[in-house]
């Protein structure tokens, strides 16, 4: 009877939160406003040294390592549970037929 009434009634409300914006002649303003200051400003990067560069790529490499050390444990954890999960399924279904 009411199926989808929820998924229908939270389109509604999306179409009528969307016209409000659309309505509010302020938000576009505000955005034109942000492409005007953000088209005038001219950001200077300033280069960095080989001593600076070795240093950041170290600690790159540094986090990569960390990053892998920590997945390989996740995932040899997971292997353990899921390992432990199914043997003692497999005990309880022996145990059922037995």
């Amino acid at each position: 009877m009411a199926g989808g009434a929820g998924h229908i009634y939270d389109m509604i409300s999306r179409m009528r939160n969307n016209n409000n914006l659309l309505n509010k002649s302020g938000y576009f303003k505000m955005k034109e406003a942000y492409r005007k200051i953000s088209k005038k400003e001219n950001l200077v990067y300033r280069k960095a040294s080989t001593k600076e560069l070795l240093k950041i790529r170290g600690k790159v490499i540094e986090q990569r390592r960390n990053d892998t050390i920590k997945m390989i444990l996740v995932a040899c954890i997971s292997v353990i549970v899921s390992a432990a999960l199914l043997s003692l399924a497999a005990h309880g279904i022996m145990r059922y037929f037995m």
